[in-house]
Parts: C-alpha cells; sequence; structure tokens
C-alpha cells in the first residue's frame, strides 16, 4: 500500500501547483484591470479631446500588453477578432487615433471623441469583465 502514497502525494502537489498558477494569473489580471481603470478616471483631466482619443487608446494597448498580447496595437486587435464584439467599432476607433497622430493640426469634434472613448471602454469592459 504504501507505493500508492507516491503517485497520490504528486498528484496532489500538481493539482496544489496549478490552482496556484491560476489564482496568481487571477490576482495579476485584477492588478492591470485596477491600474487601467485609474488610469481611465485620469482621462477627465485632459481638456483636448484629441489627447484624450491617443491616451484612451494607449490605456488599451498597455492592458492588452501587460495580459500577454505583443506586437502593434494593430496585431494585438487581429489577435483579438474573436475576443472583442465590438472589433470593428475598435478598429475605427483607431483609424481616427491615427489620424490624429498623423494628421498635424487635424481638430476631431467632441461627439467623434466621446464615441472613441466609449468603444475603448466598452472593450476595456470587455476584458476586465466586473
Amino acid at each position: 500500500m504504501w507505493f500508492l502514497l507516491f503517485p497520490a502525494t504528486a498528484v496532489v502537489l500538481v493539482l496544489l501547483i496549478v490552482w496556484m498558477l491560476l489564482w496568481r494569473r487571477r490576482r495579476f489580471r485584477a492588478q492591470i484591470a485596477a491600474r487601467a481603470q485609474r488610469q481611465w478616471a485620469e482621462l477627465t483631466n485632459i481638456a483636448d479631446a484629441s489627447r484624450r482619443v491617443l491616451e484612451a487608446e494607449n490605456i488599451l494597448d498597455r492592458a492588452l500588453r501587460d495580459i500577454g498580447y505583443r506586437g502593434t496595437f494593430g496585431e494585438k486587435l487581429k489577435r483579438m477578432q474573436k475576443m472583442l464584439p465590438n472589433i470593428d467599432a475598435v478598429w475605427q476607433a483607431h483609424k481616427l487615433r491615427n489620424r490624429i497622430a498623423h494628421e498635424p493640426g487635424l481638430h476631431i469634434s467632441s461627439s467623434e471623441a466621446a464615441a472613441a472613448l466609449a468603444v475603448f471602454e466598452k472593450a476595456l469592459g470587455t476584458l476586465f469583465p466586473r
């Protein structure tokens, strides 16, 4: 009977290690979500609508990087096709962000900025449900 003790102990140890790794991953993901929420709350301090859009995408980009996605924001979006239900809207908001970043002097309306912010916020909400 003692020969069964070793395999049983090994199984228990493996299960314990797996449980600890999953727990750490959930905890790490919660920390990423909390940081993204803090940064999102700071967006209200930015007066310029264009700058808010740039920062909003930056928050989403950082969150995706922190949970393990690599590459440019566009490459990350390609990998997220099935995860984000509003992927087309995120692409449109990303295109607006690119126009802001690459067309000097471009001014966007507050409604365009609000729409892009809502899209990025919904994407964050999908990644980190409350």
